[in-house]
């Protein structure tokens, strides 16, 4: 189950990113860091952390995931709830990569609005 509290789940379901490295996506890819981690002895050690992300420079026309939590919500429907002034908003997570993979199968740049016209991906080796 995914919960997203005071906002919507079109702005803070991360769980898209796993589906996009599930489909092999090309517009990311897996990007080396080196951070300082300090461990329960005190010391403190740079180590290696890999982060799937977007290429910098492209211009990328998200939708914003409008198009994935239509096709959700017509399958299923997401859960909403009053909470305060705001809502809490909830989508099971197995329903929802069960209703993305397809799409991102069917079509690599359903994320987006349409596919970027600049593609530094297919100059990769």
């Amino acid at each position: 189950m995914f919960v997203s509290v005071a906002q919507p789940v079109s702005e803070t379901i991360s769980a898209i990113h796993h589906a996009e490295f599930l489909a092999g996506v090309p517009y990311r890819y897996t990007r080396e860091f080196t951070h300082p981690c300090q461990f329960s002895d005190g010391s403190i050690c740079p180590e290696l952390f890999y982060l799937q992300v977007l290429f910098s420079g492209v211009q990328f026309e998200r939708d914003r995931n409008q198009r994935f939590l239509a096709a959700y919500d017509e399958k299923h429907g997401s859960r909403v709830a009053p909470l305060g002034r705001s809502q809490v908003q909830s989508v099971e997570l197995g329903q929802f990569m069960s209703v993305v993979l397809p799409m991102l199968h069917d079509d690599l740049y359903s994320w987006l609005r349409q596919p970027p016209s600049d593609r530094p991906w297919t100059d990769w080796l």
